[in-house]
C-alpha cells in the first residue's frame, strides 16, 4: 500500500497512520458538494484506506455523521434515509471483491435509486474494483 500512496504522492507517516494524496482534499470537496463519491479502480491501489479515512473525519467533524455500512443491506440504508441526524453511507465492493457478488443485480438497480437521496446530511460513498 506504502507504494500506491507514495506514487500517488501520499506516504504513510512512521506511527503507521495515513498522509492523504495531494487528491484528498478534493475527494473531500467533492463528497460535500455533490454528497456521493465513487472510488473505483484495481486491488490495492488505496481506494478503502482513503474511503477509511474520509469517513473517519466526517465521524469526528463538526456535524458527525454516523457511518453506516453497505453491509447493513439495501433496506437498512433506507430506514437510515429517513431518520434524522447525519449519515454516510459507506458502502465497500457491492458489486463483489473478486467476482460478481450474489447481490451485485440488486445493488446495481438499487444504488442509483438510493443516490438520488443523497443530500447534505446523507451521504453515500463507495468503493468498487469493477
Amino acid at each position: 500500500i506504502e507504494k500506491v500512496f507514495v506514487a500517488c504522492g501520499g506516504r504513510l507517516d512512521e506511527a503507521g497512520g495515513i498522509v492523504v494524496p495531494a487528491i484528498f482534499a478534493s475527494l473531500e470537496h467533492q463528497l460535500e458538494e455533490r454528497h456521493r463519491l465513487l472510488l473505483t479502480g484495481g486491488p490495492g491501489i488505496g481506494k478503502t484506506e482513503l474511503a477509511h479515512e474520509l469517513a473517519r473525519r466526517l465521524h469526528v467533524s463538526a456535524e458527525v455523521f454516523e457511518v453506516v455500512s453497505g453491509r447493513a443491506g439495501i433496506q437498512a440504508i433506507r430506514g437510515q434515509l429517513k431518520s434524522p441526524g447525519s449519515h454516510l453511507f459507506f458502502i465497500e465492493d457491492p458489486w463483489g471483491h473478486d467476482r460478481l457478488a450474489d447481490e451485485a443485480g440488486s445493488w446495481a438497480s438499487e444504488l442509483p435509486k438510493l443516490f438520488t437521496q443523497a443530500s447534505p446530511t446523507k451521504r453515500f460513498l463507495v468503493t468498487s474494483r469493477v
